[in-house]
């Protein structure tokens, strides 16, 4: 069997209401998960929705497994693969521009839930 490198995901946010409870984001975006190196040689995932490449942020523990993609929930499970049109639940995070995976944007989709 050959060996296919996994690669963590930049993980979202803990997001707390005052009384500790962890918060759900309810915004919901779709888009076609795609990956590549960018200009530094950095791996990244992003979804594309109407050709424009939108970065996001996972739960963590959310890592991607390559050739060919596939992202693996934290027990490991396949939950999409490369191409794969996704409907996910979440919201938008602020994220440090300068970052690879965050492709020059200030902001990125967390990813919470996939539909």
């Amino acid at each position: 069997m050959t060996h296919r490198p996994v690669i963590d995901l930049p993980a979202g946010p803990v997001i707390r209401a005052s009384d500790g409870r962890q918060v759900g984001m309810a915004a919901r975006f779709g888009g076609e998960l795609a990956e590549g190196s960018v200009a530094d040689g950095t791996y990244c995932v992003w979804l594309i929705d109407r050709g424009d490449a939108m970065p996001v942020v996972w739960p963590p523990g959310y890592r991607a497994r390559l050739d060919p993609l596939e992202i693996l929930n934290p027990g490991g499970e396949v939950v999409a693969r490369g191409g794969d049109m996704l409907v996910v639940g979440g919201g938008g995070v602020p994220v440090d521009p300068s970052r690879p995976c965050s492709l020059g944007q200030p902001s990125a989709f967390f990813i919470q839930v996939i539909a």
